[in-house]
């Protein structure tokens, strides 16, 4: 199997050549001085920042969750607005959050994903979610998190310890026949799944806040 960067130099490169793009051109439209960003990027031996991708995806004029994630079931079809409902750990566990009544959010943020009705943004908060290579969600990052959608081995989840009230963000793994839940940064202890623990939803996609 490719790695991750191999596999997001693939979709960065088809969906520049979908739309007829040069290197320099998308490179200009993302506002930077050199193609090579984008060159390094498509061969992948550069790693995609979150702050990078964000600007690609509006630049293809697609989602950062179809560029980094690439669920092929997932096209960008019409722009949405779903609700910023709070924060949620991306290290220890954490008090869980309670989402406030939709009609008073103030902070809405749109996606181009197809997602459920019930959707919402979460703001990452701690640094168990960032790495070096692949994928990576920084502190301060928005996540669109969808509860009808099915986790799967490799599904970035938030899920709750219901007997502790509290939730967290990792990457849903089996190893050896059991359930964990596992943070990108190698400084953070892996999860066991236990029965108390429950899946809130799957991130769909991401994108900056833009209020900070």
């Amino acid at each position: 199997m490719k790695n991750i960067n191999l596999q997001i130099a693939e979709r960065l490169k088809a969906a520049r050549s979908a739309l007829g793009l040069s290197q320099r051109e998308l490179a200009e439209k993302c506002g930077w001085e050199s193609q090579s960003r984008v060159g390094n990027y498509e061969l992948g031996t550069r790693k995609i920042s979150a702050e990078d991708a964000v600007t690609l995806a509006s630049a293809l004029g697609i989602s950062p969750g179809e560029l980094m994630f690439g669920n092929e079931s997932d096209k960008v079809y019409v722009q949405r607005s779903y609700p910023v409902v709070g924060k949620v750990s991306a290290g220890p566990w954490q008090e869980a959050i309670e989402p406030e009544r939709i009609r008073d959010i103030e902070h809405w943020e749109e996606t181009t994903k197809r997602v459920s009705d019930d959707s919402f943004w979460l703001e990452v908060d701690g640094d168990s979610m960032t790495s070096d290579k692949g994928i990576t969600f920084p502190k301060g990052m928005l996540i669109l998190v969808d509860p009808k959608a099915n986790h799967e081995p490799g599904s970035y989840v938030i899920a709750k310890l219901t007997e502790e009230n509290s939730v967290t963000f990792k990457k849903f793994v089996i190893e050896g026949g059991e359930p964990y839940l596992v943070p990108l940064n190698n400084d953070y202890k892996t999860i066991p799944v236990k029965r108390d623990c429950k899946f809130i939803g799957v991130v769909k996609d991401m994108a900056w806040n833009e209020s900070l």
